[in-house]
């Protein structure tokens, strides 16, 4: 009984030294990146322990010109084209249908929204849905199907929650047009005048 009690705590000795080493040796290898030397001058993270850094940025700290805020870190800004998935993340324009586009305003279609009021589509028309392949959790503008555009059996403008509200309904289709099922051998869902009996 006793040699297995002194078994385990001699175990325990050992991974507590073990532990100790390999702290020193890291403490040895990791060492700070003189200013002079360091791609990023700008910003110099700072290690707290070995994978953790403190924050360079966050909501109350922003980041410097041409970058973002990515994960607490300062990172280089997305040039034309390049995939995005939320705002600010672009040097120029906005991200635009998940690919950062210049020329781009706030509120056009493919733009990031929180409520159908941020959409500038023609006629404030247009509808802010998630759009789970460009960003699952952040709704975008979109504008809504004109008349003989497929909107069915799935409806992609889904209804968006702001606080505990649910907005009113927007879309599929543009207003006086209707998601009508038409065919014979399946559905298929098209807009359509609500007096056509096509």
């Amino acid at each position: 009984m006793w040699g297995i009690r002194l078994l385990v705590i001699a175990s325990i000795l050992y991974d507590i030294a073990y532990a100790k080493k390999v702290a020193e040796k890291v403490e040895k290898v990791i060492k700070p990146i003189p200013p002079s030397l360091s791609k990023r001058n700008d910003i110099q993270p700072r290690m707290l322990a070995p994978g953790y850094y403190s924050q360079e940025c966050n909501a109350h700290k922003a980041c410097p010109e041409k970058k973002y805020c990515h994960l607490f870190l300062c990172v280089h800004c997305l040039k034309e084209n390049v995939a995005c998935t939320q705002n600010g993340q672009c040097c120029e324009g906005q991200c635009t249908y998940g690919r950062c586009k210049a020329g781009v305003s706030e509120g056009q279609p493919g733009t990031f929204c929180d409520r159908h009021e941020d959409c500038a589509g023609e006629g404030k028309a247009a509808c802010c849905v998630r759009e789970p392949a460009i960003n699952p959790h952040i709704s975008i503008c979109k504008p809504p199907l004109a008349e003989n555009m497929v909107c069915g059996p799935i409806n992609f403008f889904r209804n968006v929650y702001v606080g505990a509200q649910v907005q009113k309904a927007c879309g599929p289709c543009k207003q006086a047009l209707i998601c009508k099922q038409v065919g014979l051998f399946g559905i298929h869902e098209i807009c359509m005048k609500e007096d056509d009996k096509k």
